[in-house]
């Protein structure tokens, strides 16, 4: 899991976003020394279809 700061969260934002899509590695955003969020990439639903 990567640690940035919330600075440098805002200001590289797209290219962090980039990288957890490419890398599906999650990111852990802090701020003045304490988690404040987590960003993954999002797993899509998995929906059965119905057969006719």
């Amino acid at each position: 899991m990567k640690i940035v700061t919330i600075d440098a969260a805002q200001t590289q934002f797209q290219a962090r976003l980039a990288a957890i899509e490419a890398a599906s590695a999650p990111l852990r955003i802090w701020r003045q020394g304490l988690p404040v969020a987590d960003f993954a990439r999002h797993a899509p639903a998995v929906v059965a279809r119905p057969t006719r």
